[in-house]
């Protein structure tokens, strides 16, 4: 895909290791909401993993994303402020909803911690493939999935 940087050259931007969204970003001199757009324009899905944090999902409504991947890795880590943690996420969940922004919730969740969160109607997916797999290796793809599929409602 191609776009032009602020000094109306054209940039190429391809998926290559080590992530072409800082490399542009930095010696490219595109802004996030440039790429949002070239990709929006292209038919491309435009979606940032954002702490949840209610600046951020502003910004990433500014620069134009289309969806927002909470990271709900310190949800997952089970610490003594887990509760406020929690209504962190809620709170970016419900803003991000009001911005009309698609929602996910990834990193960090797993079979027992997800349950909280599946009873948020607002969250369109999680990102669980690690809990599932690591599961699977015990119980097998099929059963591991079902369970999981259980836990958020969808079974």
């Amino acid at each position: 895909m191609e776009v032009k940087d602020k000094n109306g050259e054209t940039v190429v931007l391809k998926n290559n290791v080590g992530g072409w969204c800082r490399y542009y970003l930095i010696r490219g001199g595109l802004t996030n909401k440039e790429i949002a757009r070239a990709l929006h324009e292209s038919g491309i899905r435009t979606g940032l993993c954002i702490d949840p944090d209610l600046e951020q999902v502003k910004a990433a409504h500014r620069v134009g994303a289309r969806a927002v991947e909470l990271h709900a890795g310190r949800y997952g880590e089970r610490g003594p402020d887990h509760e406020e943690v929690l209504r962190r996420i809620e709170d970016a969940v419900r803003l991000a909803a009001k911005l009309k922004l698609e929602i996910g919730v990834g990193h960090g969740i797993d079979y027992g911690n997800v349950g909280k969160l599946a009873e948020n109607d607002l969250i369109d997916e999680f990102s669980i493939g690690h809990a599932i797999v690591s599961r699977a290796i015990y119980v097998g793809m099929e059963r591991a999935v079902r369970e999981m599929k259980q836990l958020v409602g969808h079974a």
